[in-house]
Formats: C-alpha cells, sequence, structure tokens
C-alpha cells in the first residue's frame, strides 16, 4: 500500500531544502509501498547524500524492473557520471573518458548525457585533441540544449555557463583548430547572433576568416571588436597577430605588448607570450624572443598542458640562434623565471607605448 500523496509532497519538500536523508527515508518507504518512482526519487536522495555507489546500486535494481523508464535511466545516468566520469576528468584520463562515457550514453537518459558529451568535449579540448572534441560535439544539438547556467554545483571544476553556450565555444574553437574554416566561422557567427553581448564568437569568426586568407577584412572586424571591448587582451592578440601576418612589425610588437599588459591571468597568455617570442625573433631580438618561449613554457609546465609543437619547434630554432652567436638559453629554472619575467615586463613597457 502506497504512503499518502501529502507524506510525498512532504518529501519533496525536505528535498528542496536540502534535507536528503529525511526525504529519502520517506521515497524509500514509498518504493517499499511499491511505488518504483519513489525509487528513483530514493535514488537521487542517496547520491545527492555523498552515497552514489548505494544510489547506483538501487539505480540498477530499479532498471533491471523497468529497462526502458526514462526517469530511472535519468538518474542512472547522473550516478554513472558522478562515480565514474567526475573522477576521470579531474585526471585528464581521456581515453577512460571516453569509454565510459560511451557506456552511459548507451544506457542513460536525461540531462546527464548532455553534462557526459560536453564533459568529454572539454576534456578533450584541454588535451589539444580538436578532432575528439569535433566527433564528440555531433552527439547534441544546440537547439535541444538548455540555455539556462546550471545549478550551484560543490565539485571542484563544475560548470557554471549554460550547456548550449558550452556548446557553441567548443564545437566552433574545434573546427577552427581543424582549419574547417567556413564551418567554423558559420558557426561563430550562428552563436553571435545568440549570445551578442560576448565576445568570444565574433573573434573565432574573425579568426576563421584569417584562416581562409581574408587577412585584411579579419582585420577591420577585429579592430571594430577591440573598439568595442578595448581591455580585451585577446582581441588585442588577435589584432598584433593580423598586423604581424600583414608585414606590420611594428604595430605588431606594439599591439602585443599592450595585449600582455592588459588586466588577464598570464596562465592564459600562453599564445601570447609565443607571439611575442615571434615577434621578437623576426626583429632579429632571439634572446628576448627565448625569454618569451620560456615564460609559455613555464606556464605548459605547471598547467600540465602538452607542449605546442609551434613553440618547441621555435625553441630549437633559438637555441642554435643562440648557439651561434654565442649565447646561452636563458634559465628556466624556478628560480631563473622571474628574472626572464621582468625583461620581458621591460620589453612589455617600453614598446607598448600606453598612455598613462
Amino acid at each position: 500500500m502506497e504512503p499518502p500523496h501529502e507524506t510525498l509532497n512532504e518529501a519533496e519538500a525536505r528535498f528542496r531544502d536540502g534535507d536528503y536523508a529525511g526525504a529519502g527515508a520517506i521515497f524509500h518507504r514509498a518504493w517499499d509501498a511499491g511505488n518504483p518512482q519513489a525509487g528513483v526519487r530514493y535514488a537521487c536522495c542517496l547520491r545527492l547524500a555523498g552515497f552514489p555507489r548505494l544510489a547506483l546500486r538501487v539505480c540498477r535494481q530499479l532498471a533491471q524492473q523497468a529497462p526502458t523508464d526514462l526517469a530511472i535511466r535519468a538518474e542512472l545516468a547522473w550516478n554513472l557520471f558522478d562515480l565514474h566520469l567526475r573522477p576521470l576528468a579531474a585526471r585528464r584520463d581521456l581515453a577512460a573518458m571516453q569509454h565510459t562515457a560511451s557506456e552511459i550514453l548507451a544506457i542513460g537518459a536525461g540531462p546527464a548525457i548532455v553534462e557526459t558529451v560536453l564533459a568529454v568535449m572539454e576534456a578533450a579540448a584541454a588535451c589539444g585533441d580538436w578532432a575528439a572534441v569535433e566527433a564528440w560535439g555531433e552527439r547534441l544539438r544546440p537547439a535541444e540544449l538548455d540555455d539556462r547556467p546550471p545549478p550551484p554545483d560543490n565539485q571542484p571544476g563544475a560548470a557554471t555557463d549554460a550547456p548550449r553556450l558550452r556548446w557553441y565555444r567548443l564545437k566552433a574553437r574545434a573546427l577552427l583548430m581543424l582549419n574547417q574554416w567556413s564551418r567554423a566561422r558559420r558557426l561563430a557567427l550562428e552563436a553571435q547572433a545568440i549570445y551578442p553581448q560576448r565576445s568570444t564568437f565574433p573573434r573565432l569568426a574573425a579568426q576563421a576568416l584569417a584562416g581562409q586568407g581574408n587577412l585584411l577584412d579579419a582585420r577591420v572586424e577585429v579592430q571594430a571588436l577591440c573598439a568595442r571591448w578595448p581591455f580585451d587582451w585577446s582581441l588585442c592578440m588577435d589584432q598584433a597577430r593580423l598586423a604581424q601576418q600583414l608585414g606590420y612589425g611594428e604595430e605588431a610588437a606594439r599591439l602585443a605588448c599592450r595585449a600582455a599588459l592588459l588586466p588577464g591571468e598570464e596562465s592564459q597568455k600562453t599564445a601570447l607570450f609565443a607571439l611575442l617570442a615571434d615577434i621578437c625573433a623576426s626583429q632579429g631580438e632571439f634572446f628576448l624572443a627565448a625569454c618569451h618561449v620560456a615564460l609559455a613554457r613555464s606556464w605548459h609546465t605547471r598547467q600540465q598542458h602538452a607542449y605546442p609543437a609551434g613553440l618547441k619547434k621555435l625553441e630549437g630554432r633559438l637555441r642554435a640562434a643562440l648557439a651561434s652567436a654565442g649565447q646561452s638559453f636563458p634559465d628556466v629554472t624556478l628560480e631563473g623565471i622571474p628574472t626572464l619575467r621582468q625583461r620581458c615586463f621591460n620589453y612589455w613597457q617600453a614598446t607598448a607605448k600606453i598612455d598613462n
């Protein structure tokens, strides 16, 4: 015999208040009385109360009785996500994540499926596997994704942006990195229409235009973006890169140094440091270029990111050039980083010519 409806209402009220133990006890009794949906809610309470293994056991038991029930499959997917996929994401074990995610998609349903795919896309992006980002992105349709930010999650690294926004950002970036310029630009412009207050998507669209060889048109677009967001260092970096590609070396150096001085985490500026290294090398300033390479490499090392092949190749060229000139490569030890960073900072200030 099922408990009265009022009792289940009390359980839902306790659940909303975060009393997962109290709500779970009522849902458990209702499940014992023959209400399978109360069993799903009981499993949810167990998961949120910090007992994911027990919650998974309950879900598997429910799934045996009703394998096609969407509510059961949705809760099962969340349990598998929290118990198995989230720890793999923390370790950036992309191969294991893809295997586990495939299993979740095969038996799960609901919002956890979206989070599973996005988690794999984000891990693949962090590993630089853009082909995997693009392939996994094909499993979702942006029109079907929630455009509301997720509820607060105390787990480390939990997403704060809406699923649709995350998908567009990852997918467009992947297409760009795979040199699929026309697809990248089309998708970035589509996202720009949805998120007009964000600089990310018009920036990606301009980068795709530059990738197609339309450097002058891309430069016009980026200049307009810099006028709208004058303190965005990444847009200033793009402007510097286009100036360098067009042969305006002095302007490229000034803009790149300005970007380095604009507010922003240095850990995010490794591509800027690589650009500055290339600019300095093109001007024959090989030691200064090497200082920027060393600065970029130190951040990649500290963040445990793969060392980009282009940066590694540039470092090899600079080591050879310095050796030919009888100079040594800058000290890249922890003790040497502050000195070379100060050397770079002095160059940025002298070159940026920012009016005080």
